[in-house]
């Protein structure tokens, strides 16, 4: 173990390896408001390629989330804003992603399975290199998509407005 990830950058790493169930992402609505979406479902894939002797890796991550709670008065019938929640979602977790991977990079720790993937797409080059996979991986191109859908939720469509 080299360095201890808490909060959001444990949470990335998880996505990133898919070993997430359930988990809540909070996103900004209006000037003071959030909602939060919970990721219900988690799939990624890793792919990898050798260019220039170097590894390129692609990462790609579709996530299905349910709208579970908002501070915000909005019609969450209205499908144009749920797919401005999505994009918001998905950048949001493209950052939190992308910093993890910085870390582990600096930290030369593959803890997403990287160099697994390799080994089964590219033996030969993998046979090559497996000593020098902490400064390889640390140099490493990587690439990341990630698509969120949010589906109904078990909320309200319509905002409450009390009396």
């Amino acid at each position: 173990m080299v360095r201890w990830l808490d909060g959001e950058t444990a949470r990335a790493a998880n996505f990133v390896t898919s070993e997430i169930n359930r988990t809540p992402v909070v996103l900004p609505c209006g000037d003071k408001g959030n909602v939060t979406i919970n990721a219900i479902g988690v799939k990624s894939k890793i792919k990898t390629e050798i260019h220039h002797e170097q590894p390129v890796i692609h990462t790609s991550l579709n996530v299905m989330g349910e709208t579970v709670d908002t501070s915000c008065e909005l019609d969450l019938s209205n499908p144009k804003l749920l797919k401005e929640f999505e994009k918001k979602m998905e950048n949001k977790l493209k950052k939190q992603i992308k910093k993890t991977i910085s870390i582990a990079q600096k930290e030369k720790a593959d803890i997403f399975g990287f160099g697994d993937a390799l080994s089964r797409t590219n033996p030969d080059y993998w046979r090559q290199h497996k000593k020098n996979w902490d400064n390889l991986f640390s140099d490493a191109q990587i690439s990341m998509k990630v698509n969120v859908n949010v589906i109904n939720s078990e909320m309200r469509m319509e905002p409450y407005e009390p009396n």
